[in-house]
């Protein structure tokens, strides 16, 4: 029993982890939720579309809590091609040089 727990736990870390299919399923249920609004004609249930894009929106906010590491962008630097991650890149560049 734990084993599956710890799989599925693993497998949710992932999805929320994915940008590409956050901003996917935010788009199906916008959709989904224009469809069945027109469909049905109530368009209450393009405003529970919207509860469910904002829920989507609070997980990507508070993604770094729930996969358990920070999400680090890689901005590559001009002169030396190296990013802000690299620790070569800060070799060197201490403004306090003894000597």
């Amino acid at each position: 029993m734990f084993v599956l727990f710890s799989l599925v736990v693993t497998a949710m870390r992932k999805l929320f982890a994915s940008n590409f299919i956050m901003i996917v399923t935010a788009a199906v249920v916008a959709a989904l939720g224009v469809i069945v609004s027109i469909c049905v004609r109530d368009f209450r249930w393009f405003a529970r579309s919207g509860a469910l894009i904002t829920g989507i929106g609070i997980i990507v906010i508070t993604r770094p809590s729930v996969i358990g590491k920070d999400i680090k962008l890689r901005v590559v630097m001009d002169e030396s091609g190296l990013t802000q991650l690299d620790p070569e890149y800060y070799a060197g560049t201490s403004r306090f040089q003894i000597g």
